[in-house]
């Protein structure tokens, strides 16, 4: 795949993704079916509540679960372009300090959005620090991209391809 003179990758498999989104729209549509059948006494505002909290639970996981499914990856000459859905970050191939592919260890409690087969925004790592992930892993295999003011996480699918179309593009 091509894009404005550079070369596009996919991520790795994203099946855990869907999967995991998948398990949240299904228990949470249960629960909303269950939730309409069966409301709560007391005011209006009580009884649709709970039904209103699992019908944006859902929307968010089939968002979430859409958009995994557009992640790409881009070099082009002068950027390393991260796409997910409506979300694209440029990273300056002339800012690019390393790269390494390693397994990253992360603290439950930050930012980001993270599930078993895909990670998104920053997450705080516990060994590295904050990554900006764009990814189909939280953990293990991430590649790495240091710029001195961030550090990216991505997934490609041909992680040595990738690596080769970059430092093509570093002149390395």
């Amino acid at each position: 795949m091509q894009m404005n003179g550079g070369r596009a990758f996919r991520p790795r498999s994203f099946a855990a993704g869907l999967i995991s989104s998948g398990i949240f729209i299904g228990a949470a549509s249960g629960l909303a079916i269950v939730a309409a059948r069966h409301p709560p006494p007391g005011p209006l505002i009580i009884k649709w509540l709970p039904l209103a909290l699992l019908l944006g639970v859902d929307a968010a996981a089939i968002f979430f679960a859409a958009i995994l499914l557009t992640m790409k990856y881009f070099v082009t000459g002068s950027h390393v372009i991260l796409r997910c859905g409506p979300f694209r970050w440029k990273i300056p191939t002339g800012d690019i300090r390393s790269i390494v592919e390693r397994d990253v260890g992360w603290m439950p409690v930050s930012e980001g959005w993270k599930l078993p087969g895909y990670a998104l925004f920053k997450i705080q790592c516990a060994d590295v620090g904050p990554v900006r992930m764009c990814s189909t892993a939280l953990t293990k295999r991430i590649l790495l991209i240091d710029t001195g003011k961030d550090l990216w996480g991505i997934t490609p699918g041909d992680v040595e391809a990738f690596v080769a179309a970059l430092k093509l593009k570093l002149g390395k």
